[in-house]
């Protein structure tokens, strides 16, 4: 699959499998609102790729391999259990359930966009699918200007 880019405004996001950032009991819901994330032709709350909770935009969209652990090229893991990856404001995600994630502060607004497997948020780049591997990465690395820091929310209160 492949989504087409979207801006994002600067600021404090989480990524990661949205299943771990958003409670059970809404889960249904936004499952149910974005046609199974674009899967099925139903979906009033989806738009390749966004979508919306608690008011606020968020992304996702199917990794290449479904299930599975995928870094990002700075090594950060990201595991996922619902075949997602996608960005969330923080001050959405639902409390306990940031483990499975990273949260990063982006100082300029941002693309976001899925292409062949390869997740771009901002700098933040994670491959899912590791068939064309050959590339260099030069140009993905973080750029200080564009992230100002990166923290798991693990050791946040």
């Amino acid at each position: 699959m492949t989504t087409r880019q979207h801006s994002f405004e600067a600021g404090k996001y989480w990524i990661g499998d949205p299943c771990y950032a958003i409670k059970d009991e809404n889960w249904n819901k936004v499952i149910e609102e974005t046609g199974c994330f674009g899967l099925e032709s139903v979906g009033s709350n989806w738009d390749d790729g966004l979508f919306e909770y608690q008011g606020k935009q968020c992304f996702a969209s199917g990794t290449a391999y479904g299930d599975g652990s995928y870094l990002d090229q700075k090594g950060n893991m990201f595991p996922v259990d619902a075949g997602l990856l996608g960005i969330l404001p923080v001050n959405v995600c639902d409390g306990d359930y940031l483990a499975g994630g990273h949260v990063f502060e982006f100082a300029h607004s941002f693309e976001v966009f899925e292409q062949y497997g390869k997740f771009y948020f901002g700098n933040v780049i994670i491959n899912t699918d590791d068939t064309n591997d050959e590339e260099e990465y030069v140009e993905d690395e973080y750029e200080d200007d564009d992230i100002d820091s990166e923290y798991s929310l693990d050791s946040e209160e």
